[in-house]
C-alpha cells in the first residue's frame, strides 16, 4: 500500500474540531462524538484526544517503511488514520466512530446509540502488535485470533469497553506505536501494517 505522508500528518496533527465535518457529530459533556456511516457492518473506533501533543512529528523513510518519531499523539491518532483512511483503501467497508476523552477514562463512546446491528467492533488503540478483547473475550475467539498469529494480551481500558451494549464482539489491535504518553512516542509503519 503506497503511503501518503501528507494525509497521515494531517490526521496526526489536526485539531479535534476538524474531524467533526467527516460525519454526524454530537456534543457530550466529555467532548464530541463523531459517527461516519459508510454502510458497513463493522464499526471501527478510535479516539482523537491525547496525553501529550507535538505539532511537528519527525518522519523518516527507511527502505519501504516510514518511522514516525516524537509524536505522542500516535495514541490514538494513528488508529484514527487507520479507521478513516486505511480501511477504505484496503477495500474494507466499516462505519467509523471517533471519540474524545478516552485518556481520562471518560470516552464519549458511552453516548453512542447505534443505528444498526454490527457484526463486530474493532479499534486500533494498542501499543505494539498484540490484541486484546477485554470483556468480549471467550475461548473460541482467543483460539481464533491465535490461529492468525495474534498474541492475545490483557488490557485495561479503551473506547470499545463502553460499547458492550451493541451486542457485537470487540477487538483492540496493536497499531505499532511505542512509548505512548511520552514525548518520545514512535511508530514503525511496517509494524502497523503487519498488525493490520
Amino acid at each position: 500500500m503506497s503511503m501518503n505522508i501528507k494525509n497521515l500528518h494531517r490526521r496526526l496533527t489536526s485539531p479535534i474540531e476538524k474531524f467533526r465535518k467527516l460525519g454526524d457529530t454530537i456534543d457530550t459533556e466529555h467532548g464530541p462524538l463523531t459517527y461516519i456511516d459508510r454502510g458497513g457492518d463493522i464499526l471501527a473506533v478510535a479516539h482523537l484526544d491525547w496525553v501529550l501533543f507535538n505539532e511537528n512529528p519527525v518522519y523518516t523513510k527507511q527502505y519501504n517503511n516510514y518511522r514516525i518519531n516524537k509524536c505522542p499523539q500516535l495514541d490514538d491518532r494513528l488508529g484514527a488514520w487507520m479507521c478513516i483512511d486505511v480501511l477504505p483503501r484496503a477495500g474494507i467497508k466499516a462505519d467509523v466512530l471517533l471519540c474524545d476523552s478516552e485518556e481520562t477514562g471518560n470516552s464519549t463512546a458511552k453516548y453512542f446509540e447505534a443505528p444498526k446491528q454490527y457484526n463486530w467492533i474493532c479499534e486500533f488503540d494498542r501499543a505494539g502488535s498484540d490484541m486484546v478483547m477485554y470483556n468480549y473475550e471467550d475461548l473460541e475467539l482467543e483460539t481464533l485470533m491465535e490461529s492468525y498469529a495474534y498474541e492475545v494480551g490483557n488490557g485495561a481500558f479503551t473506547d470499545i469497553c463502553e460499547l458492550e451494549k451493541l451486542n457485537a464482539k470487540g477487538f483492540n489491535f496493536g497499531v505499532g506505536y511505542h512509548a505512548q504518553h511520552t514525548e518520545q512516542c514512535y511508530a514503525n509503519l511496517s509494524e502497523t501494517f503487519d498488525s493490520f
